[in-house]
């Protein structure tokens, strides 16, 4: 076996309660938590997956969703090289948002982040649906970036998005990405990094981050 992993960063980024950490702890932990309170600052887990064969870590990021968080989201979307755009298939203003959330991305990412847009909560029945497919979609070809609909709770789509980002930022950063020596990086490890709005730091690797733990509001994080 190599002795070092190829490590990528993916950002979660979208509104407050569309389930950005339901997915996280969905794809690096198989749980699923229901209530639970929302992010302040930014979170982040690892989970390794092999793609033919090789193994891949991804760093993957949850961000606060709220509007006074935002200028602390943007810092780490400089680092990002995949950015999932998250919304709530039963709550439409949180898919109106999509354009200003795509519109930070492309301005403070790198110009050749991968960018998926993914509506949260696809085991709804039709009925509470807001937004259709169709709508999604073509909103996603308008700006040319690829669509998926998932649910963190039933786990429906969330390891095949993840797959197919990392098959993607396998190709495009093969020359970019961080190495970290075997099992330096534990699988499933959520760090915690705690921001105030002055802070202008980028994250470190996780081998070095700050492990004391996000504090957490009082507001039930709807998954």
């Amino acid at each position: 076996m190599a002795e070092y992993d190829q490590v990528y960063r993916v950002v979660l980024v979208g509104d407050t309660n569309v389930g950005k950490t339901c997915v996280v702890k969905q794809f690096c932990n198989s749980s699923f938590e229901p209530e639970h309170s929302a992010t302040i600052g930014i979170d982040f887990m690892t989970r390794t997956i092999e793609l033919s064969g090789e193994p891949l870590i991804l760093q993957v990021w949850d961000t606060a969703g709220q509007d006074r968080y935002q200028s602390i989201t943007r810092q780490y979307f400089r680092r990002a090289q995949g950015v999932l755009l998250l919304f709530d298939i039963s709550k439409r203003k949180t898919f109106d948002s999509l354009l200003s959330w795509l519109d930070q991305v492309k301005q403070f990412a790198p110009n050749n982040v991968i960018i998926f847009a993914v509506g949260n909560k696809a085991d709804l029945d039709d009925t509470l649906k807001q937004i259709s497919s169709t709508e999604a979609q073509t909103f996603c070809q308008n700006h040319k970036i690829q669509y998926f609909e998932a649910s963190a709770k039933t786990s429906q789509n969330i390891d095949m998005i993840f797959q197919e980002m990392a098959s993607i930022l396998r190709k495009e950063f093969a020359n970019e990405c961080l190495f970290n020596q075997r099992n330096k990086i534990r699988d499933s490890k959520s760090t915690a990094i705690q921001l105030t709005s002055s802070s202008s730091s980028c994250p470190r690797d996780q081998r070095g981050a700050d492990n004391n733990g996000a504090k957490k509001n009082e507001e039930c994080c709807s998954c």
